[in-house]
């Protein structure tokens, strides 16, 4: 059916990740880890969890970001579902309470794969980058970057051998309240935030050593702030460091296909110099990204691999600005089930929204997304849950998951 947007692609788990490399509970180096046989194993995880949608919206106003993210089972391990998803928001001190107070409202769509026992057509495991982006002073072109490999025992995790080994985009979570360099001014709190230009959370494909023993996941993470009405936020923003976290589910196939996708489109609104600009969605078109190579199976798992948003205009000696935030929302649903012919549609869906009586730019956004759609056998269970909380607390609540399709709260 066109134009329907469903919420059954895949996983709600408890997966998550601690700092360095924990993958479902294996650490590398943990004694009493006898060497598998090829194939899935029991040391492998049951369940996986694929973020599909979030949303973090502030009522009034926009604002300054300093806390944001979705994190689908941040406390790490196996165990069992249905799990819970930490989703955080935060402003300056005009959303904060400290100046004025701005009510929030998040939702949010995660799924869950169940792989069943005792002989798993798929398995996962789960791993963490965490990283300090910035200065951004230090780059020569205004962009924080940072770059890592986590290493995977595929051998110790009962993966390797399997037919195929694809890596997703499992949460991600920024955090401007960190300890700052010597040039950071004294003038300006750390834990206000910024006015953002630039989110890219990108993992890459999986890179096979050791004759398939072992794999290295490439993670990475870009940020850019740029200059608005606030003259020390300006100063700072150029020695700001910022911690990045990036979640990595590691998916192992005896049986299935894994497709890639790419989904790309530059949106431009009205100068709110006039007044709050209307800022709609991407169009049906734009948002139309086709993926084939799907028959022969019943499962299919959409999921993200990298997300980037860019914000400004970028043309030739354009001015870059920063903009106050009102609303982040990516979504990967689907227009179109999978056809007799392994054809499906997905609706990507990347979205920013700046407007507000105190809009001070015209808003340029390119949005930018790749990832995969895996198909898989009948046996392996999949479910959703999707929930809303209308009145969300500054900062990072956990919400547990609910049946599919009903709210949950914390």
């Amino acid at each position: 059916m066109r134009g329907r947007y469903r919420r059954d692609p895949i996983g709600a788990s408890r997966l998550a990740a601690f700092v360095g490399a924990v993958a479902c509970g294996l650490v590398r180096g943990c004694s009493g880890l006898d060497a598998p046989a090829a194939g899935l194993g029991p040391a492998a995880c049951g369940h996986g969890v694929v973020a599909n949608e979030w949303r973090m919206r502030w009522h009034a106003v926009n604002h300054r970001v300093s806390l944001l993210g979705f994190e689908p089972d941040p406390d790490g391990g196996c165990a069992d579902l249905p799990g819970a998803t930490r989703v955080a928001i935060k402003g300056g001190d005009w959303s904060t309470g400290e100046s004025f107070v701005d009510a929030l409202a998040v939702s949010g769509v995660v799924s869950s794969l169940d792989a069943g026992a005792p002989t798993p057509a798929v398995g996962f495991a789960r791993s963490v980058a965490d990283f300090v982006v910035g200065p951004q002073a230090d780059s020569g072109d205004g962009i924080g970057r940072a770059t890592t490999e986590l290493d995977f025992d595929l051998e110790a995790l009962s993966m390797a051998g399997t037919a195929d080994v694809v890596a997703v985009l499992a949460g991600w979570s920024i955090d401007t309240d960190v300890v700052q360099g010597p040039g950071y001014p004294s003038d300006y709190s750390p834990a206000h935030g910024y006015t953002p230009m630039r989110f890219d959370f990108a993992v890459g494909a999986p890179l096979l050593e050791d004759g398939g023993r072992r794999a290295r996941v490439p993670v990475s993470a870009e940020l850019a702030w740029g200059p608005s009405d606030r003259d020390d936020m300006n100063v700072a923003l150029l020695e700001a460091r910022v911690a990045v976290r990036v979640h990595v589910l590691l998916i192992a196939l005896d049986v299935g296909v894994v497709v890639p996708w790419q989904a790309g489109y530059a949106l431009s609104y009205p100068d709110p110099s006039d007044g709050p600009s209307k800022q709609p969605h991407a169009t049906y078109g734009q948002r139309y990204t086709v993926v084939e190579g799907l028959a022969g199976f019943d499962t299919f798992v959409p999921a993200w691999t990298r997300v980037r948003h860019d914000l400004g205009d970028t043309s030739a000696g354009a001015v870059r600005h920063g903009y106050y935030l009102r609303e982040l929302h990516d979504r990967l649903g689907v227009f179109e089930d999978v056809d007799a012919n392994g054809r499906m549609v997905l609706d990507v869906d990347g979205y920013v929204s700046t407007t507000s009586l105190l809009d001070f730019h015209q808003l340029f956004h390119r949005f930018e997304a790749t990832g995969v759609v895996i198909g898989l056998p009948a046996a392996v269970g999949h479910s959703a849950v999707g929930y809303t909380e209308a009145d969300h607390a500054v900062g990072a609540v956990t919400y547990p998951h609910a049946a599919a399709g009903q709210p949950a709260s914390p």
